[in-house]
């Protein structure tokens, strides 16, 4: 939607000010409900006033009763305006609201897990004679996934096909996840298996999710099978996928397997990057090969990809669990010159390290500092 959900606050609320002044007042609506979804809460405030503002001047021009518009607009001035509050504010001024202000305003409060908001602004769209999409009932089947209802989720799913509406990749996608988040992987799997029989074929995004949702459910011999059917299918597999099987099986305690996985994806040329390096130095290190995980370290810088504060902060987690306090030193004090903080597992393996060695000076100078 106009790169808004990619930009920062300002350049959002920027744009939309630019915007605002060309468009209708129902659009310019639909715009800033949209985007203050996305906004922090600062910006949104701005989003609001801008809209509100130049609708109010608009509406102005069409009033009787200047004075009254004119009152209206300075208490709104010192205020901060919600969705709702707006919503209001333009059946006031003759506005209605059409099916994209709708859902935008019900995926909003689907974002912020508030489903007794989302469903009584469905109930509204419906008495208002404006019917729901595809994108409305999405929004409110990732709603109810997010808050782990998945029976209203997939109530919404049959009154959309009642509707003569069709899912698509999204709509399965996001059910997928849903049975995951609720511990329901098995059901996810025959979802995704069912996909092809409904006439939509998983992308990479639904790939990843089940993939995902199995190895957090434990699930891990059902996952390799999926993935191996994924590998066998058309499907052009990225390195966000292989970097799933690799974390999934090096948590699994497969750490062979995860080896095995990785001189493949080296052998098909695919260009690995930091986070594939830091799920292997997190397993090297939980399997105990703490020398294997210094020399991959090294070799991140050699490849062209530098080690990043999540490396660093890995290995010496790995590092102060085999209370190996020399190295610990040595890369806590490199993680430091290159100004990479401590993140808080770190600082609590830290801190029991030094309540184990409290007569260590040169670790409680480091933990100091």
């Amino acid at each position: 939607m106009l790169g808004l959900r990619k930009t920062n606050s300002k350049s959002c609320l920027l744009r939309l000010q630019r915007l605002v002044a060309l468009l209708n007042p129902i659009i310019s609506y639909n715009l800033a409900f949209s985007s203050s979804n996305y906004c922090t809460h600062d910006s949104r405030i701005g989003v609001h006033k801008t809209v509100n503002r130049t609708q109010l001047l608009n509406s102005i021009r069409n009033l009787k009763n200047v004075d009254s518009a004119f009152n209206l607009f300075r208490k709104m001035e010192g205020m901060i305006l919600g969705a709702k509050s707006v919503l209001s504010f333009m059946l006031q001024m003759g506005e209605e609201p059409n099916v994209v202000t709708y859902n935008s305003l019900i995926d909003g409060y689907c974002l912020q897990s508030q489903m007794e908001e989302a469903i009584k602004l469905f109930d509204l769209m419906i008495h208002k004679n404006c019917l729901p999409t595809i994108v409305t009932y999405n929004s409110l089947i990732h709603g109810w996934c997010k808050v782990k209802d998945i029976d209203k989720a997939m109530c919404l799913l049959g009154e959309m096909v009642n509707k003569g509406l069709h899912p698509g990749v999204v709509t399965w996608t996001t059910l997928i996840g849903g049975f995951c988040k609720a511990g329901k992987p098995l059901a996810a799997k025959e979802l995704f298996l069912a996909m092809n029989k409904h006439g939509q074929v998983p992308n990479l995004q639904t790939c990843a999710v089940i993939l995902d949702g199995l190895f957090n459910c434990h699930f891990h011999s059902e996952a390799f099978l999926l993935f191996k059917a994924m590998e066998h299918s058309n499907l052009d597999l990225d390195i966000a996928i292989y970097n799933i099987m690799l974390d999934g099986l090096c948590k699994g305690g497969k750490f062979n397997d995860a080896q095995k996985l990785l001189s493949c994806v080296l052998a098909k040329g695919m260009k690995i990057d930091a986070y594939t390096y830091n799920i292997m130095i997190r397993g090297l290190c939980k399997e105990g090969l703490l020398d294997d995980a210094e020399d991959l370290l090294m070799k991140m810088e050699e490849n062209g990809c530098p080690p990043n504060r999540c490396s660093y902060n890995v290995f010496v987690q790995g590092l102060l669990q085999r209370y190996d306090i020399s190295r610990s030193r040595k890369y806590l004090q490199r993680m430091k010159n290159k100004g990479f903080p401590l993140d808080a597992t770190t600082v609590e393996l830290l801190i029991c390290a030094f309540s184990a060695n409290k007569g260590d000076n040169a670790l409680q100078e480091l933990l100091q500092n």
